[in-house]
Parts: structure tokens; sequence; C-alpha cells
């Protein structure tokens, strides 16, 4: 997930809460913390290597990730690779965050809306204080991008093909974790519909009270929620958004 470059330890944080995941190694049944998946995320032992007084050195356990993907993770931790926020996560999917620079006094240019993200202008952030850059309509620099720069993009088979290779399997790879973390949900809401019924059948042999009762069924029912929402995340790749990445390229 970090490897996408979608992601931030905030996140997977909040991740690690929405999924109850917890470090065996403590006994409060803390969701994971940062420090702790910074940790991971740093950690060699995945792909295959151990650390010994300060070198690496092959163990004899099976790696559950590839080096490729440790490496790509480790790009993004040192900020050799940009780290882009998903825009999924942010308020409004602006299309030159972080990309474009004032030309007047070298700044960030900032994305700016208004009626609430159906007009988006670009600002000069004044970070090196007054600036004469008035806004720009964003519609402006696209339409410039297309006449320059877009309409003049064109793929031979040669490229095309490799293309299409890599598009399907990042829609595979990505695929098979949505079926990993679905998997994941669905056993904790079998969990839950088994602590449902248990809690029910307690109160009936009159082993819980009333109040105790309704009070798990309430915090279950929570738990459901929060466990359903994070399961629409995590929507099936199906063949149709194949077909359109092949339409899309060719």
């Amino acid at each position: 997930m970090y490897a996408t470059g979608r992601h931030s330890i905030k996140s997977l944080h909040k991740f690690a809460e929405q999924m109850h995941l917890c470090s065996s190694h403590t006994k409060t049944n803390k969701p994971l913390g940062r420090e702790t998946i910074y940790a991971m995320l740093k950690n060699p032992f995945y792909y295959g290597e151990t650390v010994i007084r300060g070198e690496k050195m092959p163990h004899m356990y099976e790696p559950l990730i590839t080096k490729t993907l440790y490496d790509k993770v480790q790009a993004l931790l040192s900020g050799s690779k940009i780290h882009t926020k998903a825009q999924e996560y942010a308020t409004f999917p602006f299309a030159f965050r972080r990309l474009i620079k004032c030309a007047h006094c070298g700044c960030t240019i900032s994305p700016d809306p208004h009626n609430n993200g159906a007009n988006t202008y670009l600002r000069c952030s004044h970070r090196k204080g007054n600036c004469t850059q008035d806004l720009v309509d964003v519609n402006i620099a696209l339409k410039q991008l297309d006449d320059e720069v877009f309409s003049k993009i064109s793929l031979n088979s040669k490229i095309l093909e490799p293309l299409i290779k890599c598009a399907q399997k990042k829609l595979l790879e990505e695929s098979e974790t949505h079926a990993v973390m679905k998997r994941q949900i669905t056993n904790q809401l079998n969990h839950l519909d088994d602590r449902e019924k248990f809690v029910k059948e307690a109160f009936y042999n009159r082993d819980i009270t009333r109040d105790k009762w309704l009070q798990e069924k309430a915090n279950i029912a929570t738990k459901r929620e929060e466990l359903q929402k994070t399961a629409e995340k995590y929507s099936d790749i199906s063949k149709e958004i194949q077909s359109t990445v092949n339409d899309v390229l060719d």
C-alpha cells in the first residue's frame, strides 16, 4: 500500500486502527503505532535479509515481499521519489498538485478551489513575499497542456504492448490485494456475527445483564459498520476496467 505512493505513515496508522491490526508483542491490543509501522517499512527481513552487527545477511525464512517492492518503499521513505498524498484522501483531486512553479518568483503554485470545488484556480503561494502573478483558471493550464503536449503524443506498437502488459500487471496486483483485504474483513464480520450470537445466548441464559447485552450489541453494530465502510474501498477490479485500460492506451 505504501509503495503505491498514495499513502503516508499517518494514513497507514488510520488503516491499522480501522482493521484492528495489533502487535503480538503487546498486551494492550492497541493498534499498530506510527513508529512500529515505520520500523516495519524499513525492515529488510520481509524480503529475505536480516541485520547482524550492522550488516545485512540472508536468512532461511521464506520472503513475504520482493526486494523490488522493498526498494520502492525505501525510495519513498527517503524522499528520493515524490510521495504524493493520495488525492482520493484529499478534499479535492487537483491535477497540478506540487507540480507547477510561479514564473515570477519561483514559489510553488497551489490549487485554490471555489464554489465547493466546482471551479479551481492556480494561485502563487507568495512564500517569498508579494508576487504579481494573478489567479489562473486550471482549465487554461489544461488546454495549454493539451495543445502543446498531449495532442502531440503518439505511441508505436513497440511501446504500447509493454505499457498494456505493465498496466494489466498492476491491475492484477491491486485486484489480489483487494481480494486479500476483503477476505480479512469478511472473516472479521463473521467473527462479529458469532460474538453477537454468543452474547445473545448469554443474556437469554441469564449469564449477563440486559444492560451488558445491549452495550455489547451496540459495540458490535459500530464495529460492523466500520468494517463495511472499509470493505467498500476494496472493490473488485472487473474485466470491464481492464478493457477500459486497453482502450485508453489504444
